[in-house]
């Protein structure tokens, strides 16, 4: 089908057909038989999802009774199918033969907004079995219109959700308890973030919005625009992915997709082959095969197809280690570490170089799973530098960027440790800006929550940690615990932070370069969180984030002592050839003999 009569049907669906797309769009059903029968078929797999799975409007019970009154006022469908032919297996009812032709035969003539209402309404009577109005000779609607109880049967699983980025599919931007099933036909739209799919297959998919898919089988989707890509095991093999210039099948492949508004498609082959199956303007389809590092692209409908350099920079999917070392953790203490980033290992980036993902290395056996860090939004993503602190790579940040993990559960003592070097000039004209709130700094790390765990450079420069409660009964402004603030400002050095809060021992304190520099026994125990946690930046407040670069996060589920904390220190000061605090004060000794 035509990629701009794809668009339409979309826009018809989503209830945004101006007045000039549904006169094309009445047109092009006047004109074509093929575009009649798909229409229909959109629409009736549309009510289908809306009252099953996918997060599309539901028809509201009014306007299910009205169905009946519109076929009986314009007794332009015939009556529907007999219980004999009604779908009983949880898929999309078909209507009657004599019916569809009837549907399509009177669809043309219709006026572009009529086809907006009035068909959406009838196809989906035709696919729920809803019986006639009571009264036969007038425009009365019928309160009693049901639905099959066997249609509401639920359709085959064909994938889970494995993975949610700041994604706007179903209930909420993360979870993924109460919508983790895809089922056969499930249409999923999304408008913006990540969504990982596994298939029973084996196939797993990555959909980055803005995009639209349709799930057909374990074996097959439908891409209707946006980006896909696709990591496919050996006994997923001949995965396809159809689009409306052909069909891309599997032949043991990694590889992406995209197909955009302007009719634009692309394919990528990241490793493996890919069988290209593809027509142009009616013509046969023709195969090509394409291997790695190759791509097929067509620029727009009219296009012919070109052949294209494969850039897997051009896709987000999840990072997969390329050997056991490049993903595991190096740390001289791994018991409770729940997130271990490096900026040399486990860094995926974009077509401008910055960062859209940052991988984990803790042990997915010990930690249940790798909970990599994200940026969904391009333009928000921080810059990757090669030769930073110590000579080593590291993410630069300036205030509006930075990177967010999937939910991840904290319990209530917990311990982070960062290897910085701060822009303290653009941090203090940061916040001198603000109208309020300067208080709050710019944020090394924001763990979430609610309580919110934050290490911070203020507006003086000093480095804080503390554990935000926020507005708290018979409290005149927000609660802070576990406050502890470094006794001077920092310079714009590198430096290794470490934030410790010890519910059993009522105690939190903080390292800079190895030495305790402050400590709090205002350490009341809190509440263990799940929540996403962020690196470089506030959770919700834009111009909040991180100035400068980092090269390295610890976090751990649970409290170090003092004497592990300065071991993780010192490890890092080494690693990235910081002085320590002894380091330091020997050397400014001997510049002063």
């Amino acid at each position: 089908m035509d990629a701009r009569i794809e668009q339409l049907i979309n826009a018809l669906i989503e209830q945004q057909l101006d007045e000039r797309e549904a006169n094309e769009l009445a047109s092009a059903v006047d004109a074509d038989p093929e575009v009649r029968r798909h229409v229909l078929q959109a629409l009736r797999m549309h009510f289908w999802l809306a009252e099953h799975v996918a997060p599309v409007r539901a028809f509201s019970a009014a306007e299910l009774r009205a169905v009946a009154a519109i076929d009986d006022h314009f007794d332009r469908f015939a009556h529907p199918p007999t219980s004999s032919n009604s779908a009983t297996d949880g898929s999309p009812p078909a209507p009657h033969s004599s019916s569809k032709s009837k549907a399509i035969d009177r669809l043309g003539r219709w006026t572009p907004w009529f086809i907006a209402a009035a068909v959406l309404l009838t196809v989906a009577w035709k696919s729920w079995n809803i019986p006639p109005a009571a009264n036969s000779g007038g425009s009365d609607i019928d309160g009693n219109a049901t639905i099959a109880e066997d249609d509401l049967q639920p359709s085959d699983v064909v994938a889970h959700v494995r993975r949610k980025i700041d994604c706007d599919w179903a209930e909420d931007r993360w979870s993924i308890n109460a919508s983790g099933e895809i089922h056969v036909g499930q249409l999923i739209t999304l408008t913006k973030g990540l969504l990982v799919l596994e298939f029973t297959s084996g196939a797993e998919l990555t959909l980055n919005g803005p995009a639209t898919l349709v799930a057909h089988s374990p074996s097959a989707v439908k891409l209707l625009k946006g980006e896909v890509s696709a990591a496919v095991p050996p006994q997923a093999r001949g995965f396809t992915v159809e689009t409306y210039a052909g069909d891309f099948v599997d032949l043991g492949t990694e590889f992406g997709l995209i197909v955009t508004e302007d009719g634009e498609v692309e394919t990528h082959v990241f490793k493996g082959q890919v069988q290209a199956n593809v027509s142009h303007e009616g013509d046969e389809a023709t195969s090509k095969l394409l291997e790695t590092g190759e791509g097929w692209a067509r620029p727009n409908v009219n296009a012919a197809a070109v052949d294209i350099e494969a850039q897997p920079a051009k896709f987000l999917r999840p990072l997969r280690p390329t050997d056991e070392a490049e993903g595991s953790s190096d740390a001289p203490y791994v018991d409770g570490l729940a997130l271990h980033y490096a900026a040399d290992r486990l860094v995926q980036r974009d077509l401008n170089g910055r960062v859209s993902e940052w991988g984990d290395m803790t042990d997915p056996q010990d930690n249940l799973r790798r909970e990599n860090a994200w940026q969904v939004e391009a333009e928000q993503r921080p810059d990757w530098l090669e030769h930073s602190i110590g000579g080593r790579p590291a993410l630069r940040f300036d205030g509006y960027r930075g990177l967010v993990t999937e939910p991840l559960k904290l319990g209530p003592s917990h311990s982070s440790i960062v290897v910085f070097r701060t822009d303290g000039e653009v941090a203090r004209e940061l916040i001198a800006n603000r109208v309020e709130f300067r208080e709050l700094g710019v944020q090394l790390l924001n763990l979430n929550g609610p309580p919110h765990t934050v290490m911070q450079v203020s507006e003086d420069l000093s480095v804080v940690g503390r554990v935000h409660l926020g507005w708290v009964r018979e409290q005149e402004k927000p609660v802070d615990v576990g406050f502890v603030r470094a006794a001077s400002p920092i310079d714009n050095d590198p430096h290794v932070l470490a934030y410790v809060y010890d519910v059993e021992r009522q105690s939190a304190f903080l390292l800079l370069d190895g030495a305790v520099t402050s400590s709090s026994h205002h350490v009341p125990a809190i509440s263990p969180t799940h929540a996403p946690r962020f690196i470089g930046s506030h959770y919700e407040r834009q111009g909040f984030g991180f100035t400068g670069d980092i090269s390295e996060v610890l976090v751990y589920d649970g409290a170090l002592t003092v004497e592990q904390a300065q071991d993780v220190s010192q490890w890092l000061a080494r690693k990235y050839k910081i002085p320590t605090t002894s380091q330091s004060e020997n050397l400014t000794a001997r510049r002063s003999e």
